[in-house]
């Protein structure tokens, strides 16, 4: 006839089809108003098996096949397609001598789609292109053992496009999962793939008839005779290299940084004036007016004082006074019993002996050891045998 043919739904959490089943909705009205039905199905698990079991939408006329859409049967559950052998298949098909567009296969809203031994196949026999494949608003697609999504044609059509909006593609490598836009004479389908990964698959850069049991998973939108199609694949996976600061392959070598002190028996280094070595004990902080002084408090060495140019002899007591009156300490001979004897009235005797200005010290050089006492003492030592550097010799 001429008018719509009518639309097909399942609704439930298992479908079984099986032993030669076949769910269609195909058209073969001589007009262009009368396309074929849709199929829709709601389910978690629909699974296909015996020879010549399918769920199909076809055409053989110049009218429009219907399309088939898979959706989970709870909002946003898991689907799994899966076949019990190599016959079945879901399919949107035009005859040989048709002219009409092929059907589309709609896969949507789904956390997982699982696919296993499952073929997703849109084709054109006739004059007419293949009807679209798309897997929206999916989180991961896995295909495993054999799976085939195809978008093809066979005469003188073109292929259809496929379109994949998921997360994460998924396959095993060796299984033989292909995704193809193949054509014969007319120009390939293009393939079209937006994810964060995708993973097992590989890309066929030339046409191929046997792309099918050869053992690999396959991406393809070859023409044999017409023009290839294009395979687009959208990566929006984080690149972990993304915004890293390349560092420079030059490592500066320390031992050029690092100043390296001379050798005491350099006679022209040791009468250079010697470095100071201070430990503040705050970082070289100065301490504020508000600080409180610790133990940590370091002072400067002021040096040793003059004494205003007065000798003092410290290698005896015998002729010391002190405050004035003389004290014989010679012996308890010279003593009286009622005290020490003491000269009133004579000038105070004082002998007194240069004291060390410092002028005779051997200068400080760098450490070149150090010592460990068995108390637990470390002290840093000016001996050792250290190789002069280059610069010492320059000094000589």
């Amino acid at each position: 006839g001429s008018g719509r043919a009518g639309n097909i739904r399942f609704r439930t959490p298992l479908l079984l089809i099986q032993n030669g089943s076949q769910v269609t909705a195909a058209t073969s009205s001589p007009n262009l108003q009368g396309s074929g039905g849709d199929i829709r199905i709601e389910a978690d698990a629909v699974n296909l098996s015996g020879n010549d079991t399918a769920v199909s939408v076809s055409t053989d006329g110049p009218a429009a096949a219907g399309s088939i859409t898979l959706t989970p049967f709870t909002q946003d559950g898991n689907l799994e397609l899966v076949t019990g052998d190599d016959g079945p298949q879901f399919s949107a098909s035009t005859a040989a001598g048709s002219s009409a567009r092929g059907g589309d296969i709609l896969i949507q809203n789904a956390e997982i789609v699982f696919l296993r031994n499952t073929d997703q196949v849109t084709s054109s026999n006739g004059s007419g292109d293949a009807g679209n494949i798309v897997v929206e608003n999916v989180d991961v697609l896995l295909m495993r053992q054999g799976s085939l999504i195809q978008a093809g044609a066979s005469a003188n059509g073109d292929g259809g496009s496929i379109d994949i909006d998921v997360g994460l593609v998924l396959t095993v490598v060796g299984e033989d999962n292909d995704i193809l836009a193949d054509t014969t004479s007319g120009t390939g389908g293009d393939i079209r793939i937006s994810t964060e990964r995708i993973i097992g698959f590989r890309e066929v850069e030339t046409f191929s008839d046997n792309l099918r049991e050869n053992g690999f998973n396959d991406i393809s939108a070859r023409s044999e005779r017409g023009v290839d199609g294009e395979v687009i694949i959208d990566n929006f996976a984080i690149d972990p290299n993304q915004g890293l600061t390349e560092l420079p392959t030059d490592v500066i070598d320390p031992t050029n940084q690092i100043a390296r002190g001379c050798n005491l028996e350099n006679s022209a280094v040791a009468e250079s004036p010697s470095g100071d070595f201070i430990i503040t004990g705050r970082g070289g902080q100065i301490p504020s007016p508000q600080d409180v002084n610790g133990t940590d408090i370091v002072f400067d060495d002021l040096g040793p004082s003059n004494a205003g140019g007065l000798e003092t002899n410290v290698e005896g007591l015998e002729n010391q006074t002190v405050g004035g009156p003389e004290t014989n300490v010679e012996g308890p001979e010279n003593q009286t019993a009622g005290g020490p004897e003491t000269n009133v009235g004579e000038p105070v005797q004082t002998q007194i002996s240069s004291i060390d200005d410092g002028s005779s010290r051997k200068p400080i050089g760098d450490a070149q050891g150090a010592i460990v006492t068995p108390s637990g003492d470390i002290f840093l030592v000016a001996e050792g045998n250290w190789q002069m550097p280059l610069s010492c010799r320059s000094l000589r």
